[in-house]
């Protein structure tokens, strides 16, 4: 009943926003093929391409093995006559007994990774899932530039590299002009609210805080936190590349110039959809799918922690048992993934879902980063010191994204100032009130208890890596700049 009044809500909201049913009818009318039964309609290419003999097979054995299916044999065969009662049920039972061994599996399998529990299955899930991840994302940019060196100049991979460079070298650049607008980058932000930013994000995002202090002492812990680094350094190719491919691949314009405004967020699965071998297309699909249910599953599971542990225990609730605060968690842990659920098909009217999500999250990360920064630097800072850091943030960041404040460029028009730069600038801000606070307010020094549950001997090459990480970083910029390729 809910999946059918799901389906039907779908409907009638589809119906609604494409226009009508009228309109419905006409845009399936005008694409040859889709209303064929011998043929298949491609909406983009508003082509038609007839039916194969291997589609008709499986398309039939599909739709006869349907009429296998449990419910369908007890529903229809078992009360035909009264004569094949008998073998009816046979049948229906041989079938329940592979749908309910299947379930057994999937059961068992479940089961275990509901025993593991919370953060650690979580751990192990994603450990899965990023493997799989990097290779189905790195497999992108590899099979693309070797379409693109084939579709321009009958070549391979380094061949597309090099048409890429030697077409358009600025969509290689990472260092935008400095009034560069969204989703671009000013180069300026590179060394202030981008990196303001990402010490937030990489180093109190409680997704990583928390398997960071989870590990089994603080060496496994830095070889953790400083190979995820190694691993960031990756993300260019398997996040950025295969987005400036797309801007170059002949085979794709049209379908992402169709996509009007919402290019931007069209121009990947465009892309897959253009490289990807249809065999492998399954596998990209489960990798792509694992990766964005672990990392839903992990902030779902930070986000319940953080409720439970800082607000709820100590302020709403305290002196309960832990089981208690436990049933808790997985309480507001449903009701937020409803919340999420119910506002995830809302986001794709953003101009640009990453930049959207980006610039709606700067609401929170200077105040967290401070407030990890008054752990660790200043220590004396009185303890109101995180909700007034809060409210001043939230009110001065809110009104910026409201006023939209502009700049004038060539030309006489207008862009709007990037928010990273309101983040230089608050940044700046709210240092100069901690550092008064824990100056001129201070309160006695706090000191981090250390409760000795985990080894607390630091790993002895951490410096030295760190090091190479962070030169690896420095080349990619300097590769992709002016006195780079992109020059």
């Amino acid at each position: 009943i809910v999946m059918t009044t799901a389906l039907v809500i779908v409907l009638i909201f589809g119906i609604h926003m494409a226009g009508g049913w009228h309109a419905v009818v006409e845009n399936a009318r005008s694409v040859p093929g889709y209303l064929s039964m011998v043929q298949s309609g491609n909406a983009f290419t508003r082509e038609a391409t007839s039916y194969g003999p291997i589609t008709i097979v499986s398309t039939m054995a599909w739709g006869l093995g349907y009429f296998g299916m449990p419910h369908i044999l007890l529903r229809f065969m078992a009360i035909h006559d009264d004569s094949k009662i008998k073998i009816s049920r046979r049948i229906a039972s041989i079938w329940v007994v592979i749908s309910m061994g299947i379930a057994v599996i999937i059961g068992i399998i479940g089961g275990c990774y509901a025993i593991f529990g919370g953060l650690k299955a979580v751990a192990v899930s994603d450990t899965i899932n990023g493997i799989g991840l990097i290779i189905g994302g790195l497999m992108i940019p590899f099979l693309a530039l070797s379409l693109l060196g084939q579709e321009t100049s009958g070549g391979g991979m380094l061949a597309g590299i090099q048409y890429m460079i030697d077409t358009e070298p600025a969509k290689l650049n990472a260092w935008a002009e400095w009034d560069a607008g969204e989703p671009a980058l000013p180069w300026p932000l590179i060394f202030t609210g981008m990196f303001f930013n990402n010490l937030y994000w990489w180093c109190c995002n409680q997704s990583f805080v928390q398997r960071s202090l989870a590990a089994k002492s603080l060496k496994e812990g830095q070889k953790g936190a400083i190979f995820c680094g190694f691993l960031k350094t990756l993300g260019f190719f398997y996040l950025v590349l295969p987005g400036v491919i797309a801007h170059f691949l002949p085979s794709i314009q049209d379908k992402i110039a169709a996509a009007g405004d919402s290019a931007i967020d069209f121009a990947y699965p465009a892309l897959v959809s253009a490289v990807v071998p249809k065999p492998v297309m399954g596998f990209f699909a489960a990798v792509l799918f694992g990766a964005i249910l672990s990392s839903f599953n992990s902030v779902l599971n930070s986000a319940s922690t953080m409720f439970t542990l800082d607000l709820f225990k100590p302020v709403i609730c305290p002196g309960r048992t832990d089981a208690f605060y436990v049933k808790v968690a997985k309480i507001y842990g449903t009701i937020a993934g409803i919340i999420a659920i119910i506002i995830s098909p809302f986001v794709m009217y953003a101009n640009g879902i990453t930049t959207f999500l980006n610039s709606m999250s700067q609401f929170v990360s200077l105040p967290i980063l401070f407030t990890v920064l008054g752990a660790i630097v200043f220590r004396r800072v009185p303890r109101y010191t995180p909700f007034l850091i809060t409210i001043f943030h939230v009110i001065c960041y809110g009104a910026f994204m409201l006023i939209q404040p502009t700049y004038e460029i060539v030309g006489g028009s207008s862009e709007p100032i990037h928010y990273l730069y309101a983040m230089a600038v608050l940044f700046v801000i709210e240092l100069l009130i901690m550092l008064y606070l824990n100056h001129f307010k201070g309160v006695e020094e706090w000191e981090a208890p250390n409760a000795g549950v985990v080894d607390m001997t630091p790993w002895k090459y951490r410096h030295v890596v760190c090091i190479i990480g962070a030169i690896i970083a420095i080349g990619i910029y300097i590769l992709f700049s002016p006195i780079g390729i992109a020059a």
